[in-house]
């Protein structure tokens, strides 16, 4: 019997290949709900790994997202987390 490696790689896994894999934050922003905080914020040209790191630091949950000074929605921790894969941490 030989031991054969198994790649248990799914969709997910591929490697991203350019700009049009880049997990910004405009693929989960959501309208801003009036009790998130303005204090902080991220622009939507960020990618979703840096908002992650801002909520992380900061104990957010959500965070209102700035587009040229102005707010236009937010995101929450969970989609985030999802969309880099991480769901259920």
């Amino acid at each position: 019997m030989q031991n054969k490696c198994m790649n248990s790689a799914g969709p997910h896994d591929r490697p991203l290949r350019g700009r049009s894999m880049r997990l910004d934050i405009r693929k989960i922003l959501v309208p801003l709900d009036k009790n998130v905080s303005l204090e902080r914020s991220v622009s939507a040209s960020q990618r979703i790994t840096e908002a992650i790191e801002v909520m992380l630091k900061n104990d957010l949950r959500r965070i209102a997202v700035t587009n040229r000074g102005m707010v236009v929605g937010m995101i929450r921790l969970e989609d985030a987390l999802k969309k880099v894969g991480l769901q259920g941490i």
